[in-house]
């Protein structure tokens, strides 16, 4: 069975052979309030789950407390990072057709898109791989039959294009 490219959705990449790019990674909060017996630094990393302010410093102090604690300084940052790929970026971008097929297990069609995978240790050969999973029975190796795709190469020939 063949996963065809979607033609109209072909488009040059901007980014073609480039192997370094720059990831912006979490953002982190640093909060300084004024809790009248101490001031109080709290950091907290907008990407995690729980959101949870860490205290990272306290500075006491003898007076009144305020009726309600008040913010002095907040500031945010955020972790840049250079990536170097294994791989140069591809020269296309694209996106492919619908293509439903059928679980052997429970019957339900689904988008092959939709179709999960897990890491799984190793074959019997010992070389690891990928198992493709059932969206709803989660059955692995839900397919009859195998599902290759369409290189970019054959979708461009039959677009009529020949690698702009």
């Amino acid at each position: 069975m063949l996963r065809r490219i979607d033609v109209s959705t072909i488009r040059k990449n901007p980014n073609a052979g480039r192997q370094v790019y720059l990831h912006a990674g979490q953002v982190t909060c640093r909060d300084t309030w004024d809790l009248g017996d101490r001031i109080e630094t709290r950091i907290r990393a907008l990407a995690e789950p729980s959101d949870q302010d860490v205290v990272v410093e306290t500075a006491y102090r003898d007076g009144r407390p305020p009726k309600e604690p008040r913010l002095i300084r907040q500031s945010q940052e955020r972790e840049v990072s250079r990536v170097h790929t294994m791989e140069p970026e591809p020269d296309y971008l694209f996106k492919f057709e619908k293509l439903e097929v059928r679980c052997v297990h429970c019957g339900k069609a689904f988008d092959y898109s939709e179709m999960e995978s897990d890491a799984v240790e190793a074959d019997e050969d010992g070389w690891p791989y990928t198992a493709e999973i059932c969206p709803h029975c989660k059955a692995h190796e839900p397919l009859a039959v195998q599902v290759r795709e369409e290189t970019i190469e054959a979708a461009l020939k039959r677009a009529g294009r020949k690698g702009d």
